[in-house]
């Protein structure tokens, strides 16, 4: 595997979700931005980096993540969504969403990474 110098952003606030997510992009040798596991996080993170993408769960403990996936599409970050809830997805408010891949939660590590690489290119 070559050295990658892509930083990823991790919104997830299932701790051992996020942590396998961080596993795998680590392993990959991605830079791991986060892991967030609130909106106001996540956002805090986005001060002081500039990811290269993310990786965006859409409900932190009854919180949407609607504004963090705002602020990726202001910096011109690509990023994908792993989330259970595809209903929440079609009735986001600012439709942000509408372009982004859900690749459902649980999520499957080869198809993540793959989903990143296509993302990044």
């Amino acid at each position: 595997m070559t050295a990658k110098t892509h930083a990823i952003l991790v919104v997830e606030d299932e701790y051992l979700v996020a942590m396998e997510i961080c596993r795998w992009l680590e392993e990959a040798r991605y830079e791991v931005i986060g892991p967030a596991a609130s909106v106001r996080q996540a956002l805090s993170l986005l001060q002081g980096h500039t990811p290269s993408a993310g990786v965006l769960d859409i409900n932190l403990k009854g919180e949407f993540s609607f504004p963090v996936a705002e602020e990726l599409k202001v910096l011109g970050v690509p990023f994908v969504v792993t989330s259970a809830y595809s209903l929440q997805l079609q009735l986001q408010p600012s439709g942000v969403l509408h372009d982004v891949t859900n690749l459902g939660k649980p999520t499957q590590r080869d198809k993540l990474l793959a989903t990143l690489e296509q993302l990044l290119r």
